[in-house]
């Protein structure tokens, strides 16, 4: 049987699909032969075309689909077997076509490539772009195992008790979560915080009810996973999650404690898990940087492990199991650490004048270029003073945030 379809807008439009059957078309939609990258902000990519014409140059396709590879696209079935990021709906012959895409995590470079298809299934040949970014944005997490690690003690109790509960939490600070600037959360009684950042998939973040707990949620969810069970927080005096703030000695991260068991999940015809205490925590840092600890208990587990912007999570595979009951008493403590960015080439010129007149008013310039790769987020100029001289009147404009960019600093004295 021929593959023969018509898209309707998700309604089955008969008459459409009767003529296609009809048609006899064996020709496919010309190439794409203008595709290019219009605008790109770390992950996120625009790409824009002409829409091409179907059937020798007399008609008009009806699909395209976009998908990325870290290879070339070397025949249709590399093409088939890519990551889909985007289905678009073509405009008229000529149209100027636009695609807001989002390169997956862990992909410092790759391909995008656009395929036309016409009403009966006819396919272009595929138009390719190859598009890249810097480590620090498309891989922006290492990860570290290190010797178990206590679990910190007291702490003020959330509130957060029962089975499948959830609490939205507001940070005392800023935080970085796949290089998005974090000010809240919400923490699940399951070992997870979720993370509202805008580069999620739409959907994936505020659906709670009946929470589905897998590596393949994982993979369309931003969040936290400490140790993603399902686990009751209802079950015995003092389970709940326990929030330590910054303090004195530690201003700069905050970390959420869990005490728990796990839920009698069923193992087989006649068998269950068993309710099992389970102790660990998450510690978030203003720098981004995370870290999971694992105390007594955590016996007869079915954890995840991880990170995730909604795209390619990094799991930490020793700890996660979905399958095979796990222990982990006393883990390893594991921290997920944003990559430091390149360092900037700044370029420092200094202008004054040339002669020295006491009393004079003297103009000091210094023009910073920051010739990248990597923004110069905290610039500083250190002015060291002749004998004699005074400053009365500073004008600085740095840092030099963006890349390829100048600013400016001026004095007087």
């Amino acid at each position: 049987m021929t593959n023969q379809w018509t898209l309707s807008g998700r309604r089955l439009d008969l008459f459409a699909s009767l003529q296609a059957l009809a048609e006899n078309d064996t020709t496919a939609p010309a190439i794409i032969t203008d595709l290019h990258v219009s605008f790109q902000g770390r992950q996120n990519i625009v790409l824009r075309w002409t829409a091409p014409w179907d059937d020798a140059n007399a008609g008009r396709a009806s699909l395209y689909q976009v998908r990325f590879s870290d290879t070339p696209f070397t025949n249709e079935q590399a093409f088939d077997q890519a990551r889909s990021l985007i289905r678009v709906f073509p405009l008229p012959t000529g149209g100027a076509e636009q695609a807001n895409v989002q390169i997956p995590y862990r992909h410092a470079s790759g391909f995008i490539g656009v395929r036309a298809i016409d009403n009966v299934g006819n396919k272009s040949a595929i138009a390719t772009v190859s598009v890249s970014d810097e480590l620090v944005h498309a891989d922006p997490y290492t990860i570290q195992e290190s010797a178990p690690q206590a679990l910190s003690t007291g702490g003020t109790a959330l509130g957060i008790k029962g089975d499948d509960t959830f609490k939205e939490y507001v940070l005392p600070f800023n935080s970085d979560f796949f290089n998005n600037t974090i000010d809240r959360i919400t923490i699940s009684s399951n070992g997870a915080i979720y993370v509202p950042i805008p580069t999620a998939p739409s959907g994936i973040f505020g659906n709670f009810p009946g929470e589905l707990i897998s590596l393949r949620a994982l993979e369309r969810k931003a969040l936290i996973a400490g140790l993603w069970d399902d686990l009751r927080t209802d079950r015995r005096a003092g389970d709940d999650v326990y929030v330590i703030g910054p303090d004195f000695q530690h201003p700069d991260r905050i970390i959420f404690r869990w005490q728990a068991v796990t839920y009698d999940t069923p193992t087989g015809p006649g068998t269950s898990r068993g309710e099992n205490p389970v102790n660990f925590e998450i510690e978030l840092g203003r720098d981004g940087m995370v870290t999971t600890r694992y105390g007594e208990g955590n016996q007869k587990l079915f954890p995840i492990v991880g990170v995730s912007g909604g795209f390619d999570p990094y799991v930490v595979n020793s700890h996660s199991s979905e399958s095979i009951l796990k222990d982990l008493t006393h883990a390893p403590a594991v921290t997920f650490s944003l990559r430091l960015p390149t360092a900037p080439q700044l370029r420092l010129t200094l202008a004054t004048s040339s002669t020295v007149i006491s009393g004079q008013e003297l103009a000091y310039s210094a023009l910073a270029t920051n010739s990248g790769p990597s923004v110069a987020e905290n610039s500083v100029l250190d002015v060291t003073l002749s004998l004699g001289q005074t400053f009365f009147r500073v004008r600085v404009a740095l840092p030099v945030r963006d890349r390829r960019r100048e600013r400016m600093a001026e004095w007087f004295g």
